[in-house]
């Protein structure tokens, strides 16, 4: 996943151009948004619920009810600041938890993969899936507003990924990627400054897969002056286990 979709204002890029506004995502429109503090979605990470893969004569399909953007969306959180400093009223920074839906969807937008013969598409899905088995990523947004400065970029010691339901397991990044630095307009017309730094844990860890009985992610993240942030997601509990990878 960690190549997915090189996503810039309005734009996919990475070798490709965008298959249409259907496959774009704009940082800055997510940021611009009401994001909640910890992210409730509707089914584990592992599950497909809005995309449909449909196998025709020479092509895959890639059938979504919604948008590329709306994915993104609903794996997204903004964050909570849980030791020194008080939480922003209106924070833009924001963290994405690459559902394996959402991974998949990254196929259309990076490769046009609809576009490709049945053969390379059917290769590549399955990398992708094996890479969604093996890793967990999430990709950090540091938005800064006129005047102010971005964090230095992050170190792996400053983040930890833990299990809601299990609070004395702790995952460090085996991998911490940090994209360029980004200028972008917000819709009341007030240019910010943006970087994307992706987040790359082992998900198999002493043989456990760290999601498989999971009702939650929290990602904590430390930053200069001992300020701690911390972005959730949670789940149903339940139907976690017939949740298998397709």
């Amino acid at each position: 996943m960690i190549a997915i979709a090189l996503i810039t204002a309005g734009v996919v890029a990475g070798g490709c151009q965008s298959t249409g506004t259907l496959h774009r995502v704009s940082p800055e429109s997510i940021a611009d948004q009401f994001l909640p503090r910890e992210r409730e979605a509707e089914a584990h990470p592992d599950s497909v619920r809005l995309l449909t893969i449909v196998e025709r004569d020479d092509r895959f399909a890639f059938e979504m009810e919604h948008n590329y953007q709306h994915l993104h969306r609903l794996w997204s959180s903004t964050f909570n600041v849980v030791s020194t400093g008080r939480t922003p009223t209106r924070p833009l920074t924001y963290a994405t938890l690459w559902s394996q839906e959402l991974s998949l969807a990254s196929l259309e937008a990076r490769e046009g993969i609809s576009t490709l013969t049945k053969e390379v598409a059917r290769e590549q899905i399955a990398e992708e899936r094996e890479t969604y088995r093996t890793t967990v990523q999430i990709d950090l947004y540091w938005f800064s507003r006129s005047g102010q400065t971005l964090p230095p970029a992050l170190l792996r010691s400053n983040a930890q990924l833990q299990p809601m339901d299990r609070p004395g397991e702790r995952y460090r990044p085996k991998e911490v990627h940090h994209l360029p630095l980004r200028d972008a307009i917000l819709s009341n017309g007030d240019p910010v400054l943006y970087r994307r730094t992706i987040l790359v844990f082992d998900r198999v860890v002493d043989d456990r897969d760290i999601l498989a009985d999971a009702n939650g992610l929290q990602l904590r993240i430390l930053t200069p002056g001992t300020t701690r942030l911390e972005f959730a997601w949670s789940w149903p509990a339940e139907g976690t286990e017939s949740t298998a990878l397709r």
